[in-house]
């Protein structure tokens, strides 16, 4: 989920590889991208220049990506095997109805209703990180 934030702030160069071990340290094995706690993504994103606010909340969701034009990291707890899965909430649609996010592993984009993102059978969002800037 980092490197689709690093890439947003022009940072094309970074890898999912290259931010776990930011993370994690330089001789970190790579298992399956693992990051011990959503707090994890602020000190990836600080080793890349690029700071951030990392909370539980979902009222600045809207602040954030229209005024401040900056993208916002959802976490979602998967209610299937209670792991966790980031997404990049990036706009709104439908007078801020649906929100607009993109899939960390292939950039994909897609979209949900504001009620869907936060909670439906599948996931329920947990945690925020936004506020991020150059």
């Amino acid at each position: 989920m980092g490197v689709l934030y690093a890439r947003f702030y022009g940072k094309i160069n970074v890898t999912q590889t290259n931010f776990y071990k930011a993370i994690c340290g330089t001789n970190a094995p790579v298992q399956d991208y693992y990051l011990p706690s959503v707090a994890d993504i602020p000190y990836g994103l600080r080793k890349f220049s690029i700071q951030s606010t990392s909370r539980a909340a979902i009222v600045d969701i809207a602040y954030q990506v229209e005024s401040k034009r900056s993208p916002v990291v959802v976490r979602w707890n998967l209610k299937s095997n209670n792991k966790g899965h980031f997404v990049l909430a990036y706009g709104f649609s439908d007078y801020g109805n649906t929100i607009l996010y993109a899939e960390p592993s292939n950039g994909q984009r897609k979209s949900l209703s504001l009620s869907e993102m936060t909670e439906n059978s599948h996931h329920k969002w947990t945690h925020s990180v936004y506020d991020c800037r150059k």
